[in-house]
């Protein structure tokens, strides 16, 4: 039993870390590779396209069944009208195609990492729920809570509830209140190109809302690699603030955390 154990005393705080943060490594892996399989199949989609929509431009030559569509079939093929319109309705698809997967791609990664904040200001509430004091200081309650309940049950359901409603707010305002509360902590490391940025935050948060609301589809692949990079480097950097603020430390894998977790005689 004794190899199982770490050099640190693990806590079912820690194993939930754990979870939270492998749920949002699988979440954030699967968007990306949502973007990079239909936009594969969309290049392939596009030959197909083109297959399928030449079929009824042929129907539309003279003597075929379409061709009284036209104003002139013969000279609508003659002058090679045909083949701009085909190139135009082909390219036309697979842009809007390839715009569609990338709003949805960056829906799919900003919910992952709303999922991780989520999780861990819940986590941090139950870790050490001082930490919201100040919030929710202001916060009135009944004296007669007060005396039938306690003051420190109080504060636990003042605090779970606040840390309930947030969960409706901005991903802007969460992620705000993440570092708030996780300060002075810092998890300054060596990204290259990626700081935290409130603003960086909120108008990617503004295209995600466009998408949803407004059906705006105009984010190209190239915008929403981008954007996922910078929210998986955002969830790395939250989850050194979390273990930096609350001692929390991050056992790979499930197995093994079950393991460390019979080994302590933690219900996990």
């Amino acid at each position: 039993m004794g190899k199982d154990k770490p050099p640190f005393t693990p806590t079912i705080e820690g194993f939930k870390f754990s979870d939270i943060f492998e749920n949002f490594m699988a979440q954030a892996g699967m968007a990306r590779l949502f973007l990079t399989v239909v936009s594969s199949g969309i290049i392939h989609g596009g030959d197909q396209y083109r297959k399928s929509l030449s079929g009824t431009f042929e129907e539309m030559r003279p003597g075929g069944p379409l061709a009284h569509l036209l104003v002139d079939a013969k000279e609508f093929f003659k002058s090679g009208e045909a083949k701009i319109l085909l190139d135009k309705a082909v390219a036309g698809a697979m842009e809007t195609s390839q715009q569609a997967t990338a709003s949805a791609a960056l829906v799919y990664a900003h919910s992952a990492l709303e999922a991780l904040v989520d999780a861990f200001l819940s986590l941090a509430s139950e870790v050490d729920q001082t930490v919201f004091e100040r919030i929710i200081a202001k916060k009135q309650v009944k004296v007669g809570e007060v005396v039938d309940k306690g003051i420190d049950r109080i504060l636990s359901e003042c605090t779970r509830d606040y840390v309930c409603k947030q969960k409706k707010e901005s991903l802007r305002k969460k992620t705000s209140l993440l570092s708030t509360i996780c300060a002075p902590a810092q998890a300054d490391f060596n990204t290259g190109k990626y700081k935290y940025s409130q603003n960086t935050i909120d108008g990617i948060d503004r295209k995600r809302h466009a998408v949803i609301h407004q059906l705006d589809f105009s984010i190209t692949i190239k915008e929403i690699e981008t954007d996922m990079d910078y929210f998986y480097w955002l969830g790395l950097y939250f989850m050194i603030l979390m273990s930096k603020k609350f001692g929390l430390k991050h056992i790979p894998g499930r197995d093994a955390r079950e393991r460390v977790a019979k080994a302590y005689g933690i219900d996990y």
